[in-house]
Formats: structure tokens, C-alpha cells, sequence
């Protein structure tokens, strides 16, 4: 299956983040709309360690669409599980564009969803091996062969941080589920 990236945008957010709705309210519509639609979903996580598909699982009857995820931390399972090219990180690092459209390519593969999304990042406290800032963080969608690609910054500490990448992707994954 070929994968066409139809877009990339770049967004910039505070520490304020000012979501519409809340994670549990973001969670109830995004499975909403996949069980109306018929689609199942898939993610992989990295900077956030797994939050945000124990948040989609806390919704009844969530089973019905999502399928499962991966918490890839090291660039061994991104290679391994998810076939990020090995080139990608050494040209990229893990912390990249490139890389988390890999990642959301690599797990719609593997678990077969209709719609996958995937995140890396840095959640800090300091920098990464390769100078990027803590806050930085890369959202990957795809739905069926179209992919849209997301960068976007926030501020605070890690705990802070990780909830923000959290409400910033399901904010994300939820327009995507609906434009795309």
C-alpha cells in the first residue's frame, strides 16, 4: 500500500493549553466516530509512554476499534516492530518528522488498522542525544493510504509534558478522523 503524505503542518502551543474538551470527552468522541465509521485504530508512542491509548481504553466498548499499540521507546523497536529505516534515524533521529510518519505507517501495517497514529518526542526533563528541546513532538496520522504530519512545541516538566503531547494528539487524531 502506497502511503500519500497529503500534508504537513507545523503548530506551535504553550504550556497553556487550551483544549475545547477535555481528554475523557476527546476519547468518548474520537470512539464515537470510529465505531459510526467503521474504522479501527492502532497506535505507537513513544514520549508518551503509553498514555494515550490507556486513555482511548478507558471509554466502554473502546475493544470494538481499537485494536492496540506499542510503547517504542528505543530506536531498536521503531527498527524492529514498526520498520522505521534505519536510514531515517541515522538522517533524522528519532525525534523527527520522517520518523513518526514511519511509525504510523509501521503500525497500521502491523495491526492492520484503518487509522493509525503515532508520536515521538522529548518530554525532558532536558534535552535528547541529538540537542533537541524538551517539549518538541511529532504527530504522525494516517487513514487508509493518506497521512498528514504534525510538529508541535509546548513547555513544562515531564509529567506536564507527557499530559500535553496526550490532549495534543487526541486533539489531533480526532480532526484527522474527520478531514482525512
Amino acid at each position: 500500500m502506497s502511503i500519500k503524505d497529503s500534508s504537513i503542518l507545523i503548530n506551535t502551543m504553550n504550556l497553556h493549553y487550551n483544549s475545547s474538551m477535555n481528554s475523557m470527552e476527546l476519547c468518548n468522541e474520537i470512539i464515537q466516530r470510529l465505531k459510526e465509521n467503521n474504522e479501527t485504530i492502532a497506535l505507537a508512542e513513544s514520549c508518551t509512554g503509553g498514555l494515550c491509548t490507556h486513555k482511548l481504553s478507558q471509554v466502554p466498548n473502546a475493544s470494538h476499534v481499537l485494536l492496540g499499540g506499542i510503547i517504542c521507546y528505543s530506536p531498536q523497536i521503531k527498527q524492529n516492530i514498526l520498520s522505521v529505516q534505519k536510514s531515517t534515524i541515522e538522517n533524522y533521529t528519532t525525534v523527527s518528522r520522517e520518523c513518526a510518519k514511519e511509525m504510523a505507517v509501521g503500525i497500521q501495517n502491523l495491526f492492520q488498522s484503518i487509522i493509525a497514529v503515532s508520536i515521538t518526542g522529548v518530554a525532558g526533563p532536558g534535552k535528547d542525544d541529538h540537542d533537541h528541546p524538551p517539549g518538541l513532538t511529532y504527530i504522525s496520522v494516517v487513514k487508509r493510504t493518506k497521512q498528514q504530519t504534525f510538529q508541535k512545541k509546548f513547555s513544562g516538566n515531564r509529567v506536564e509534558l507527557q499530559e500535553l503531547f496526550s490532549i495534543a494528539l487526541l486533539e489531533t487524531l480526532l480532526q484527522c478522523i474527520k478531514t482525512l
